[in-house]
């Protein structure tokens, strides 16, 4: 959410010398959010695995069904973050150009706009997480 509003002001602003601290941000947050992905997908797989069972559980009880719903929105949520850091990300340069100026504040929005999908996809996995939290898991 900050890193939606700090884009959403710099839009805002319109003043091409703050689409370098967009691309500086993005920088930042590209770096913090791979870590982020990376241990929750770990932690994940690892609490998934001793909650589940096998594979069958997955389809055919709720808790499974459940995990499957989390697991395909955050697929959707990396999917979004790949596109950001593989096509967006290099499209915002560290030094703006007046040349330039257009094709990065287009490249900020997509990018702002990406941003605002992944919050609404993370919400919809923390309220699909608190359901999990009162389903029995087939393990159990």
């Amino acid at each position: 959410m900050p890193f939606a509003a700090v884009l959403f002001r710099l839009l805002k602003s319109g003043c091409p010398d703050l689409l370098e601290i967009a691309a500086r941000l993005t920088r930042r947050f590209s770096a913090t959010s791979l870590l982020a992905v990376a241990a929750l997908s770990a932690t994940g797989l690892v609490n998934s695995v001793f909650l589940i069972g096998n594979i069958q559980a997955v389809f055919t009880t709720r808790y499974g069904q459940l995990l499957l719903a989390k697991l395909v929105l955050f697929a959707a949520m990396v999917s979004i973050g790949a596109w950001n850091l593989l096509v967006l990300k290099p499209q915002l340069a560290l030094e703006v150009q007046p040349e330039t100026v257009a094709s990065q504040d287009l490249a900020t929005r997509f990018l702002f706009r990406n941003v605002l999908w992944e919050i609404g996809l993370g919400t919809a996995v923390f309220l699909i997480v608190g359901i999990l939290g009162i389903t029995s898991p087939p393990m159990h």
